[in-house]
């Protein structure tokens, strides 16, 4: 029997669906995220807190790049991806960038190579305060980003078992990645329901 065919906009629709009613409240959302720093930075030393953050964001950082290959992989699949099942892989592509945290964090902010974050090793050669500020920013961004990223995974892989994805590939990651930045930016009070909310119009903000 043939699958049911679904296009780009059906499965962005499903996902943002999904985030409402999985994520009801941004507010709430947000006071999350504010509790898991005050409980980090209670245990913690200042110099001690502000590297645990700092690790934090480098691990989060790589989790995402490797997360945005993965949805082009399902969006593009070749035979053979993902054999072992979407959940292993992604604990594997978890415990990788885990493991090379410490290696990253030396690259970033000890050799200073990565260019990516020339401006927030810039800012910490200023003053603590505002560091520290940017790194919660940064900190916050990162993880509501990554949470949206792996939700939509997990959605478009449920979407991929069950119907016929019939839409252009070309150029849908990018259009996924969009969804995904601004659901981000909506759940951190970055956007508001007129400018699109979670399940408004793509773009970055």
């Amino acid at each position: 029997m043939e699958r049911k065919r679904v296009g780009l906009e059906d499965v962005l629709s499903t996902y943002s669906s999904h985030i409402e009613k999985s994520y009801p409240e941004p507010a709430a959302f947000q006071k999350n995220l504010d509790v898991l720093l005050s409980d980090k930075n209670s245990r913690m030393e200042s110099g001690a807190y502000l590297i645990s953050v700092e690790k934090n964001i480098v691990f989060l950082s790589d989790l995402i790049t490797e997360g945005e290959a993965l949805i082009d992989l399902l969006v593009n699949p070749s035979e053979g991806d993902l054999d072992e099942g979407l959940e292993i892989f992604l604990g594997r592509m978890e415990s990788r960038a885990r493991a090379h945290t410490d290696e990253r964090y030396r690259e970033i902010f000890i050799d200073e190579n990565d260019e990516r974050f020339a401006e927030l090793r810039a800012l910490k050669q200023k003053s603590e305060k505002p560091y520290r500020e940017r790194l919660e920013f940064d900190y916050r961004y990162l993880m509501t980003f990554r949470i949206m990223l792996f939700e939509f995974i997990n959605v478009l892989e449920t979407v991929r078992s069950k119907y016929s994805m019939a839409f252009d590939k070309k150029g849908a990651v990018k259009k996924i990645i969009d969804r995904v930045t601004l659901t981000t930016n909506f759940y951190l009070g970055n956007v508001t329901v007129e400018e699109g909310g979670a399940g408004g119009k793509e773009g970055r903000h």
